[in-house]
């Protein structure tokens, strides 16, 4: 049984080494993978800033101010940016993985 699963292991082994092309590939996949993901992080990161930007505040009567409708259109914007750099990711995991 042992002998068997060496002879597997060199055999598989041996099949990678044979095919550059499938290496290149698997480790574009996983460069795609990792830049997928920083850009995933950077959104995250973005999203989380939830104090306003300059502008996105008004006055009001009373002295206070409220947020304007450009604040949580901003807000919806990075809440689209984030689940578009997930499904990048996911999608980048994916062919990662079954590449492997």
């Amino acid at each position: 049984m042992r002998r068997f699963l060496a002879t597997l292991f060199v055999l598989a082994v041996a099949a990678g080494a044979a095919d550059p092309n499938r290496s290149a590939e698997l480790e574009r996949a996983y460069q795609d993978m990792v830049a997928a993901q920083r850009i995933l992080e950077d959104a995250k990161q973005r999203r989380d800033r939830l104090e306003p930007e300059e502008g996105e505040r008004a006055g009001t009567a009373k002295g206070t101010s409220r947020l304007k409708p450009d604040y949580f259109e901003r807000q919806r914007s990075l809440e689209r940016e984030v689940a578009l750099a997930q499904w990048r990711y996911e999608q980048a995991t994916e062919r990662w993985t079954a590449l492997r």
